[in-house]
């Protein structure tokens, strides 16, 4: 009762605002580098990418930022941030879902993740302009508020990437949580093909 309490209060005072920008041709690939608007976004992996196969490619940032009440106790703050990255998720997972066509798969790509460096994040910052949406980001290219987060969708053709991220990433898929989680998620389902 009281976690969805908490998200009744988290609802009501809750700003939740997301920027959204496709690339359907400005957009180009060099070496191991996306391009997009003039900025270069650089991750190792880039270069086996077939952009013959990509129709779009998809940038992204959201942000939740609540007026909460500093008092509040350990329960409802874990609530509260449960939900927050609930909504979080959600958007993220709509975005992806409205940017699909048909016949397409999407792969997605984030500042700290898929062996892109976090210094990316202070690119994407500036190429979707988060000042718009409040988000502001430290020099340690962390974003505020914190329930903030930033990415990219390439939208492609026929099938899914194979791309082993693990092979240039320098914990070499070594205990790595989100990599074994991944491979998992694609072996069990294929929710984004065809």
């Amino acid at each position: 009762e009281s976690a969805v309490q908490q998200r009744t209060i988290m609802e009501e005072k809750m700003n939740l605002q997301y920027i959204v920008t496709g690339y359907k041709d400005n957009y180009s690939i060099m070496e191991d580098s996306l391009i997009l608007d003039g900025y270069r976004i650089e991750m190792e992996g880039f270069q086996k990418l077939d952009f013959n196969k990509v129709t779009k490619v998809v940038a992204y940032m959201i942000s939740i930022d609540g007026n909460y009440k500093k008092e509040e106790n350990l329960l409802e703050t874990l609530y509260r941030d449960m939900w927050e990255n609930a909504y979080l998720d959600a958007i993220r997972w709509n975005i992806m879902i409205e940017q699909k066509e048909e016949d397409t798969d999407i792969e997605s790509f984030a500042p700290g993740l898929s062996n892109m460096k976090l210094s990316c994040m202070n690119i994407l910052y500036h190429l979707l302009q988060g000042e718009q949406i409040g988000v502001t980001i430290s020099d340690k290219m962390i974003l505020s508020p914190l329930k903030s987060c930033a990415g990219f969708f390439v939208i492609h053709r026929d099938e899914v990437l194979e791309i082993d991220f693990c092979s240039t990433c320098k914990a070499k898929g070594n205990f790595c949580q989100y990599c074994v989680q991944r491979k998992d998620l694609k072996n069990e389902t294929n929710l984004f093909h065809g």
